[in-house]
């Protein structure tokens, strides 16, 4: 795979199959060739090394490169050219910004700040615990995404990047963590687009009872409702936030009218 960015290209490849490889050369050219001779040799590397490359050397934005691997033994013997991946370098989307994560009722809420371009689409990492973060939602059209494929109250860590429709691919965003919990907020301000966190509450005692399972809370945020809890074949505690706080004055301050 080839990886375009600003007069640079990043190449990736998977761990050789042979255990008799040893080494790599990878070559590059600016047409497509058939023999070494019209090549220029980029660099040679054990192949215990990172299976990636970045190719920083005299590249020009726009202009097309070809490259090629070939793979050596410990005897020196060298294989043919294999198959040639095409790059393009090119200026990349700027990299998303004020992305947040937040823990909500058994997901995580992630958010960040749309990206100016042409056919802009935002891929999401993620990591469980302190594992290599992979991705893990491609093609994300909207600046905002709801992860409820999570266990309760395990860490998992976050980032996006931006990618246009030339397929060129931003920086990253600082990688974030957050854990998902049993308690589902409402707001009166809330959205139901939203995680269900304090910070991020959902909007509609209705979307949230929806979501809530057996002995999850439902907790509302002070506001005044002008709704109706709903009823539901579901045993779980329905709170304001008195239950953390023991302060009254969340009780005098939260108001459900459901006339």
């Amino acid at each position: 795979e080839a990886e375009s960015g600003n007069q640079q290209i990043r190449l990736y490849w998977e761990r050789p199959s042979s255990p008799a490889i040893v080494r790599y050369r990878i070559y590059r050219s600016q047409s497509p060739f058939s023999n070494l001779g019209s090549a220029t040799l980029l660099v040679e590397f054990d192949v215990k090394a990172p299976f990636h490359y970045l190719d920083t050397t005299q590249l020009q934005n726009n202009q097309t490169y070809y490259y090629s691997m070939t793979a050596g033994d410990e005897w020196g013997n060298w294989s043919l050219i294999g198959n040639q991946l095409l790059g393009i370098p090119r200026v990349p989307p700027t990299t998303p910004t004020n992305f947040v994560v937040s823990g909500g009722g058994r997901r995580i809420y992630a958010q960040w700040t749309a990206v100016l371009g042409t056919g802009i689409r935002y891929q999401l990492f993620r990591a469980m615990g302190n594992d290599s973060l992979s991705l893990y939602k491609d093609s994300i059209l909207q600046t905002s995404f709801n992860d409820s494929q999570v266990v309760n109250y395990q860490n998992y860590r976050y980032a996006v990047r931006a990618v246009n429709s030339l397929n060129t691919r931003s920086g990253f965003t600082d990688t974030l963590q957050a854990f998902a919990r049993r308690i589902f907020y409402v707001g009166a301000n809330g959205s139901n687009l939203q995680g269900g966190s304090e910070q991020y509450p959902m909007a509609t005692f209705a979307f949230a009872v929806n979501a809530i399972q057996n002995e999850d809370t439902l907790l509302i945020l002070p506001g005044t409702y002008h709704q109706r809890l709903p009823f539901a074949d579901k045993e779980f505690l329905v709170a304001g936030k008195y239950l953390f706080t023991k302060d009254t004055v969340d009780i005098f301050n939260t108001v459900i009218n459901g006339s």
